[in-house]
């Protein structure tokens, strides 16, 4: 729990006079509504936090951000940006708790604690702490805590695990469109998974479908009659449906996975 607890304790309070200061001049800047539901203000790494109870508000306040930042700079010349923000205010441990255990790494935990009004932070840090100890695990790529009951990865591993798998399938696509995935999968050419595996191949036929309706309406209306790229992208197209090498296809076999129309000009 060393590293959790590292990362947890970073979030404490800093720059208190520098916040003070700030909140003074905040009072004389928004009007008393505004200000009635701003709960907290908090400056840390040369950014004005402004906590505010809901979206609305949070909406209304941008008016006022370019003002609080010019004012801020005033008083705070290392000021850069003014960020306003809806306050995490859960105070009620089981509350807590069940948020613990949606979460699935340490980001989202200290996500939650950066965006809480600083008076609740402490004790929240603390159930956290207590708490997150039955849900530690760690990645298996790169050895991060993590705090989940299913998964293996944490969440920047799991997206670019993800990135790479869909990567790997492309080229693959791209070199041999004509693979099974059985066939990547018996040889362990590369990290890809049957699911990734099989997005990608949709995504590249659907795009295809694309090309070859746009082409097939270009040609209809004599706008560009470039009818070989018509017919190189069909054959392409039916490789890649079919799982089929270009040596093995017929006219036969297109005829079966097009539609008539597109058919009808491959053949003139």
């Amino acid at each position: 729990m060393n590293i959790l607890k590292d990362v947890l304790l970073q979030s404490g309070l800093k720059n208190i006079k520098e916040s003070l200061l700030l909140k003074r001049a905040y009072k004389e800047i928004v009007n008393e509504k505004i200000l009635a539901v701003t709960t907290d203000l908090l400056y840390k790494n040369n950014t004005l936090f402004i906590y505010v109870k809901d979206n609305v508000w949070a909406t209304q306040l941008m008016q006022y951000k370019h003002t609080i930042l010019k004012r801020a700079k005033e008083i705070v010349n290392t000021t850069k940006d003014v960020k306003i923000q809806v306050a995490f205010s859960v105070t009620s441990e089981e509350e807590i708790k069940t948020k613990i255990k949606k979460k699935r790494d340490i980001t989202g935990l200290k996500q939650d604690i950066e965006s809480c009004e600083p008076k609740y932070r402490e004790k929240i840090k603390n159930i956290i702490l207590e708490s997150a100890k039955q849900y530690e695990h760690v990645c298996v790529s790169c050895g991060s805590p993590i705090i989940s009951e299913k998964n293996n990865f944490c969440s920047l591993c799991l997206s670019q695990n993800k990135a790479t798998c869909s990567k790997n399938a492309q080229e693959i696509l791209k070199e041999t469109p004509w693979i099974k995935y059985e066939e990547i999968e018996q040889n362990q050419r590369k990290n890809i998974n049957y699911e990734r595996f099989m997005q990608e191949k949709k995504f590249k036929i659907n795009r295809i479908c694309d090309i070859i309706e746009n082409e097939y309406l270009d040609i209809q209306k004599n706008k560009k009659p470039n009818k070989e790229f018509f017919k190189s992208k069909i054959e392409e197209l039916v490789i890649l449906k079919i799982s089929i090498e270009p040596s093995e296809l017929t006219e036969q076999i297109l005829e079966n996975n097009i539609p008539k129309k597109w058919f009808k000009l491959y053949q003139s």
